[in-house]
């Protein structure tokens, strides 16, 4: 029996490792690989910055306490604990996958689903990601806590930030899947938020020296080398990895049994508010049932209204953002969020039918003008979220309005130039069967000046006008772009003809 069961394991471990080489050759195989290096390489620049900036910080924190005698180095460390998950899950729910993509065509071949989610999931315990916080933990322990408590309780701090960080993995992972299957999970993390804050809510001495004493403790008992809170650790590392193999487990077969769901009822209203007689009306309901019924694009959407709706609330009932031109950057910032959400993915969820709009002539300008309406008609949506700061007093209406029709013309127009470059299909529903979004240096360029152009425009109004005429700038630049809306939406269609077949191989080789 001992003899099945080694033999068993081994060819579980051999499928596992062959699954992740099968992943890195797919990967060097895809049609986009050579495509986007810049973004690549831009991508590479920035994490060693963030690595070189980690290590400088932690140099100058192992300064800091070895200048004074009276702290305790393993003390200290473990008092940031909150800030530490805080950042890390943080950057995690922007950069990393579920440990189930790519798994759909592995459920083809003859081998058990099991080994093919255990593949992922051992992969990301094992993934280099989580070795980046040891840019911060591991040069701060080798000066500071080395020399002053020894080498054992050095060693119990880097396995326990290490192992902390592949907590912070299983735990993104498992909250993407349940909020992929119901978006009101997202008060999961906020409750885990909670539950390591509250001792800077609740006690008689709570505060920010209350939250960093409490978490010092851990510290604390580490730099006398009790193994304890590493043990505490394990068990909960081995209980988040169980609940995210079976939750990865039961995602593969939701994604493999999937039933229809019945048609909305939000379909006949849908048709008469955004017209029913007309090409353009048709492809109005084509996209705003694709916002409505698809999970990505929906959770996409209301995950953008919920971050404008926070944005608001802080600027409206608080003080942080009195500061001067704060007012204008967080107005345009929360109708770019839409507007980038919106149009940043434009033909990208159209990639998926994008071979039925190249056979007639014109189809694709008929769905430009259609998205381009149907993002000017959510612009409504910040607008409404933003009159709180103006009932609040904080905000003028006059920008407001003004920053509104500003972001429709000028900004849509640079936005909408995507659409000519961008040829990555992203998945309507299948959130465990996509990969990372592959994106060119020409999508980078463009967000950013999607970002950077309106400010530095504002700013140079500003400088030279004042607030009212800069503003009033904007306003006729925003409604000249909105009245000539035909003449560059046809620009852009006659480079997208002209570059039809590239887009075409593109949108096929990229589809999930």
């Amino acid at each position: 029996m001992s003899t099945t069961t080694a033999i068993s394991l081994r060819r579980r471990l051999w499928l596992c490792l062959e699954i992740t080489r099968q992943r890195r050759l797919s990967a060097r195989r895809n049609p986009s690989f050579r495509q986007n290096q810049t973004a690549k390489v831009i991508f590479a620049i920035g994490a060693v910055l963030s690595i070189l900036y980690l290590i400088f910080i932690a140099v100058l924190l192992a300064l800091a306490v070895g200048s004074d005698s009276s702290t305790s180095a393993p003390g200290v460390l473990c008092g940031v604990i909150p800030v530490f998950i805080a950042c890390d899950m943080f950057m995690r729910f922007m950069l990393q996958n579920p440990p189930a993509m790519l798994v759909r065509p592995y459920l083809l071949l003859p081998i058990p689903r099991r080994i093919c989610v255990d593949a992922f999931v051992g992969a990301s315990v094992l993934s280099t990601g989580n070795l980046v916080t040891q840019a911060l933990v591991t040069p701060y322990v080798l000066m500071a806590v080395v020399f002053s408590s020894g080498v054992i309780p050095a060693l119990l701090l880097i396995l326990f930030f290490w192992m902390l960080s592949v907590l912070c993995n299983q735990l993104v992972a498992i909250i993407r899947v349940i909020i992929d299957r119901n978006f009101y999970w997202i008060l999961l993390p906020v409750a885990i938020g909670a539950f390591l804050l509250y001792p800077l809510f609740i006690g008689p001495e709570a505060g920010i020296n209350s939250l960093m004493d409490t978490y010092s403790t851990i510290g604390f008992m580490l730099g006398d080398s009790n193994p304890l809170p590493v043990l505490v650790l394990t068990a909960l590392l081995v209980g988040a990895v169980l609940l995210n193999r079976e939750l990865q487990f039961r995602e593969v077969l939701s994604e493999v049994v999937r039933t229809d769901k019945k048609p909305s009822s939000t379909a006949k209203w849908s048709a008469v508010f955004l017209g029913r007689n007309s090409l353009t009306g048709i492809y109005r309901q084509l996209i705003a049932n694709t916002y409505m019924r698809c999970k990505n694009p929906r959770k996409s959407l209301i995950t953008t209204l919920g971050l404008i709706l926070v944005f608001v609330l802080i600027s409206a009932l608080t003080t942080i953002y009195d500061s001067s031109g704060s007012d204008y950057f967080w107005c345009l910032y929360n109708y770019l969020l839409i507007a980038i959400v919106l149009s940043n993915s434009i033909t990208g969820f159209e990639g998926n039918y994008f071979d039925f709009l190249a056979v007639h002539r014109e189809n694709v300008l008929m769905l430009l003008k259609a998205k381009y309406q149907l993002c000017c008609l959510m612009q409504l949506l910040p607008f409404l979220l933003m009159l709180i700061p103006v009932v609040a007093g904080k905000w003028p209406l006059f920008m407001v309005v003004a920053l509104g029709i500003f972001t429709c013309g000028p900004v849509y127009c640079l936005s909408f130039q995507m659409a000519v470059y961008n040829k990555q299909t992203m998945p309507l529903n299948a959130s465990i069967a996509g990969g990372r979004q592959q994106n060119s240096y020409l999508n980078i360029i463009i967000s950013l000046a999607t970002f950077g152009i309106p400010y530095a425009l504002n700013a140079l109004l500003q400088a030279i006008a004042g607030d009212s005429v800069a503003y009033s700038i904007e306003l006729v630049l925003g409604l000249l772009f909105i009245v000539t809306h035909d003449l560059w939406l046809r620009n852009i269609y006659h480079r997208m003809a002209a570059r039809r077949y590239t887009l075409l191989q593109g949108f096929r080789s990229s589809k999930m």
